[in-house]
Order: structure tokens, then C-alpha cells, then sequence
């Protein structure tokens, strides 16, 4: 097939999965509603600078996000489908440059399986449809490690260039690569240029110590790798790097910190940025390696039952310096790069380390590839094995998810039958390795996982949406109150600002306890002071204290006897509930159980 009927075929399955229903569920606690509001609030201010949600300061990414939702909003208007919109286009583009890294390393066919196997992993999935800025962190990583391979590595016509330059020496190709890693500055901060310039450093770092002199002796074991990163950061043109990537992400950060009086910067890089690669932050900790070997397990389902013989495999061909030695060594060092710099940080999350699926995609597509066409492997019998692992993965799901169903969706007990696809795949796939058709079973397991994916990200996952009854909460205050003003009780879900469309501030109910005082930074408020919850309720009818029932109870005895519970829902994923409290108006006590009987269903 020639490369444009690839890219269709990449269009066609990547679009559909990335596509599928894409507006249909509302947005998902607590990163994307933090995010479309944070661009919402921007484009009703008419300030395209400084980031806010809900009235205060958000320092937690920089501003490229919002930018292209607020662009989004206004085409589409302000909604899940513009909210998500450009995260979709940009996984599509990282499957294209997943395509064109995998037929410059290996070939076309390689190139293809890497873009398939990317686009039907969960956690790529996940950061494709989602409302926050990894995918496009992950496309301008993946954008410009493209760029450097089409321009380091040679064709199987030309000369070695890579090995006569290591890095190429236009400055057309530095402003391109490292414009390309400014761009990705603002979209997550340092880590957009920190981690693929470690990727092309230590793969050149690698290459010149491997192609010099055998093993130094004496003085020179010290001095000789310290003058090959000298040597390597040289090659790098760290100056130009750093005043390429200054001259396209500075003049954002330094007119945010003007406008804010450097609140946000002092948070973005000292709390988000120092704070988090110091110490574990908001719960998200881990045991190092293991933590992101496992994320990585789970992320990259299905294709991680592949792992094993893409490792042998790999190394084996690395080993005999097969023609694809270096495309395995510059993979290796991007997923070595990002796993092992995260292991180190303080703060960890599943999603960190996407940035480098690409690579892993791409291994595992080598390995699919030259089994598919029956070459000789190493570990040839684990084939097997990963099918017979996927379908008791598929026999897992049937009787786990009615259990977790159950528990938090009642009613949904039916999404066991998600694990059919797992168990007819591995199934048909062990009968058809038994009968030696490793290009039919192959494409078993590709046909199987593209259902997998786009039926729980396109489908099911709206269903279990409809347990999100934020929305209609909000649309029943808005029934009893023309204008109703929202607070919160030691609880908040970013959802509840999206969809309320409201500044909800904090209350405390404790009268002897000093209230928060705030803080202030710039022109907006970096934190929110606390209220006094009874002066609020008792203001008027139109206020409302959003808390669990749990909370509510705790200070039940304390309010006075015209308040109480006004609506309750469950709370989404939650074994509890979720009230609004505030003034019981003679419409609602002559109607008592209308909203508790409509919205606890």
C-alpha cells in the first residue's frame, strides 16, 4: 500500500475512535471541567493572558490549552464537544507522526502498526477525548522527535548522515525543532523541551561513546563520558536551543507574571512544577519504577500482553545490528527517558509518562510486523501466551465489572459484557496461532482491540455518564430561583462551577473558627476567602450550600429551622449523596419529595 492509502487508513480508525460521540458525556471530575472553565472564564472576561477558574487564579498549566478551546467556543459554542475538540485533532496528529517516525526507523508497514496499536490503547484514548492539555503535549513532543528523526536518520538509499553529524547542523532544522518545543512550553511548561532533548541527548550521548574508543582506562573511565555530554550538548546547540524556545514561550510567562504580579508564576514553577517533583502532592504518590512499569501495563491495554516478545525481540535485533540497531536504541531512550526521570519526581500520575506511547507503540508495531510475516523471534511460543492472557482478561471483566457496577452504577451490571470482545479475541486468536496463521491472528488482535477501545470510549462511557446528575441539580435550583447563588462545605467538584456557571465559594459553619482571609495576587484572586455559612443562608433564598449528606448532618443541629435539604443527588462514583441546602420556601415544603424522588433515581 502506498503511504496515502496509509494515512487514509490511520484517518479512518484513529477519527472514529478519537470522534465516536465525542460532546456526549458531560465532563469528567476534576481535570476537564477545570479546564473548559478555566477557558470559558477567560473568553467572558475577554482576557486571552491570565488564566482563571471559578474566580480564582489557575496556575496549573500554562495558557496554550485554553487558547485553542476558547477558539473552539467560539465556532461551537461553550460545550463538551468544543471542550474536547482540539485534544481529538492533536491525537490524530500523533498518530500521522507516529507513522512517519515508524517508516523512517523501520518501514511503511512498521509506521502503520505503530499508529494502530497507539490509537486502540486505553490510556491514549483517554488523553485524546479528554479536556486537558496531554495531548497536546504529547502531539508537539512526538512533532518534534518526528523532526529529528526524518532529518538524522537516513533512508535505506542514503549515506549514514546521523553517523557523520549525530545532530544535524542547519539552523533551519534547530529553529524548526526547538520552535516546535517552545510551542510545547506553553502547552505543559519545562517538561515540553526538558524531556525530548533528554531523549535525542542520550541517544546521541549513546552513540558517540559506543562509536569511539573501546572501554578508558585509569583517569580517563572519569573524563571521558564528561567530554561526551560536553561533546553532545555542543552538537545540541544548548544556547540557540534555549534562545529559540525563550523567544516563543517567553513573552506569555513574563506578561502573566506582569499581570498577576508574579503570583503565577510563583506557583506554576515553585508548587507545580519544584513542589511536585519534590514531594508527592494532592495523594498522588508511588513506589518509583514500579509505579509507571505498572501504569504502563494498564495504559497501554491491549497491546501490553505484547511487552515481553517486543523486548526480546528488540534486544535481539540490537544485538545483531540488523540495519534497525539505532531506530531500537533512539525508541529505547525515549521510553527510558520518561520513565526514568518521572520515577524520580515526588508526584505521580498514570498520565505523565504518555508522552512517550509513540515509542512503545512503535516497538511493539516492529515486533507485530516481522511476526505477522512469520520471521524468526525470539520467545516465539508468548504469541500464545498474550492471547490467553487477553481472553482471561475478557472472563475477568465479565464477572468484575457487574461487581463494580453494582456498587456504584446500579443498573449497569450489563457493562460485563465488554469483556466478550477480550475473550472471543483471544479465543480465535489461540485457534488460528494453532493452525500457524500469525498474519490472521494478528489481525484478530487489531480488529479486536479497535472494538475494545471504541466501544468503551465512543459508547459505554456516555452511559455511565448518565450518572452524573450535576446538571440536573443545577437545572433544579434554577427552577426554584431565578438567579441562585452557590457556595460549597468542605467539598468541591470543579463540575459544579462549570455547569452552574458560577463563582461557588467556600462557607464555614464553625462561628468560633477565624475565616480564611484569602489571598490576593494581581488583578484576580489566587484564593478565595471563607463566608460565613449561616450569614449566606440567611441572606437570602436564593443562596445555596453545596456539601455531601454527610456534612450535612454534622452540622444539621446548628441551622436554623427554615433550612434544610432542598435537592439531593447521588454523588457521581461516590458511595454518598450530594444536597443542596438552603432556605425550605412554602413552594418546596408543599412539594417535599419532588426533587428527592426524581433526581436520587
Amino acid at each position: 500500500m502506498s503511504w496515502k492509502t496509509h494515512l487514509a487508513a490511520i484517518s479512518l480508525i484513529a477519527g472514529v475512535v478519537m470522534f465516536t460521540n465525542l460532546g456526549g458525556p458531560k465532563l469528567w471530575d476534576r481535570d476537564e471541567p477545570r479546564n473548559a472553565g478555566c477557558a470559558k472564564e477567560m473568553l467572558e472576561r475577554g482576557d486571552w493572558v491570565t488564566p482563571v477558574f471559578n474566580g480564582e487564579l489557575r496556575s496549573h498549566k500554562p495558557v496554550l490549552l485554553y487558547w485553542f478551546m476558547i477558539s473552539a467556543y467560539q465556532v461551537f459554542g461553550v460545550n463538551e464537544f468544543s471542550a474536547r475538540l482540539w485534544s481529538a485533532i492533536f491525537a490524530l496528529g500523533t498518530c500521522y507522526c507516529t507513522y512517519g517516525i515508524g517508516r523512517r526507523l523501520f518501514n511503511p508497514q512498521a509506521g502503520l502498526w505503530g499508529a494502530v496499536i497507539l490509537t486502540t490503547t486505553l490510556m491514549f484514548g483517554v488523553a485524546g477525548r479528554a479536556a486537558t492539555p496531554d495531548s497536546v503535549l504529547i502531539f508537539f513532543n512526538t512533532l518534534a522527535l518526528a523532526w529529528y528523526v526524518h532529518f538524522a536518520f537516513p533512508n535505506s538509499h542514503e549515506t549514514d548522515r546521523l553517523q557523520a553529524h549525530g545532530f544535524p547542523q542547519s539552523i533551519l532544522f534547530a529553529v524548526v525543532l526547538y520552535g516546535i518545543m517552545g510551542i510545547a512550553v506553553l502547552a505543559k511548561g519545562p517538561i515540553g523541551v526538558v524531556l525530548p532533548c533528554a531523549v535525542i541527548g542520550l541517544y546521541l550521548l549513546i552513540r558517540n561513546a559506543s562509536s569511539r574508543y573501546g572501554s578508558p582506562a585509569g583517569w580517563k573511565r572519569v573524563v571521558r563520558p564528561v567530554s561526551y555530554f560536553l561533546e553532545t550538548c555542543w552538537q545540541m546547540r544548548v544556547l540557540s536551543a534555549s534562545l529559540i524556545v525563550l523567544a516563543v514561550a517567553a513573552p506569555w510567562y513574563i506578561w502573566v507574571g506582569y499581570r498577576t504580579d508574579g503570583a503565577w508564576l510563583r506557583k506554576f514553577f515553585l508548587e507545580h512544577n519544584i513542589g511536585r517533583a519534590m514531594q508527592p502532592m494532592e495523594g498522588h504518590g508511588g513506589p518509583g519504577i514500579f509505579f509507571y512499569l505498572a501504569a504502563l501495563l494498564i495504559g497501554f491495554t491491549p497491546w501490553s500482553f505484547f511487552f515481553f516478545p517486543t523486548i526480546a525481540d528488540a534486544w535481539k535485533r540490537y544485538r545483531a545490528n540488523d540495519g534497525q540497531r539505532n531506530g531500537i536504541l533512539f525508541l529505547a531512550c525515549w521510553v527510558v527517558v520518561y520513565l526514568g526521570m518521572f520515577s524520580f519526581a515526588g508526584t505521580k500520575l498514570p498520565s505523565y509518562i504518555t508522552p512517550c506511547y509513540p515509542a512503545v507503540a512503535l516497538l511493539v508495531a516492529a515486533f507485530m510486523h516481522r511476526w505477522s510475516e512469520g520471521k524468526e523471534l525470539s520467545w516465539c511460543h508468548w504469541p500464545k501466551v498474550s492471547f490467553i492472557l487477553w481472553g482471561l482478561t475478557g472472563i475477568g471483566l465479565v464477572i468484575g465489572l457487574p461487581i463494580v457496577a453494582e456498587m456504584f452504577l446500579p443498573g449497569m451490571e450489563w457493562l460485563g459484557l465488554l469483556g466478550l470482545i477480550p475473550l472471543i479475541v483471544g479465543i480465535s486468536g489461540y485457534l488460528a496461532l494453532t493452525r500457524k496463521r500469525q498474519d490472521c491472528a494478528a489481525l484478530i488482535f487489531a480488529n479486536g482491540a479497535f472494538l475494545f477501545v471504541w466501544i468503551s470510549f465512543g459508547f459505554l462511557a456516555d452511559k455511565v455518564d448518565d450518572y452524573q446528575k450535576i446538571d440536573h441539580l443545577v437545572a433544579e435550583l434554577q427552577l426554584r430561583s431565578e438567579s441562585p447563588q452557590i457556595a460549597q462545605f468542605q467539598t468541591l467538584e470543579p463540575t459544579w462551577v462549570f455547569y452552574s456557571s458560577t463563582t461557588v465559594r467556600p462557607v464555614s459553619f464553625e462561628s468560633r473558627k477565624p475565616l480564611d482571609k484569602g489571598e490576593r495576587g494581581g488583578v484576580v484572586w489566587v484564593k478565595h476567602p471563607e463566608m460565613d455559612g449561616f450569614q449566606f443562608l440567611e441572606e437570602s433564598s436564593n443562596h445555596y450550600v453545596l456539601m455531601t449528606k454527610e456534612n450535612f448532618e454534622s452540622i444539621e443541629q446548628l441551622l436554623p429551622e427554615n433550612v434544610g435539604i432542598v435537592v439531593e443527588i447521588p454523588y457521581f462514583f461516590r458511595r454518598r449523596s450530594l444536597v443542596a441546602v438552603g432556605q425550605v420556601t412554602s413552594q418546596a415544603s408543599s412539594e417535599p419529595d419532588r426533587p428527592e424522588s426524581t433526581l436520587l433515581q
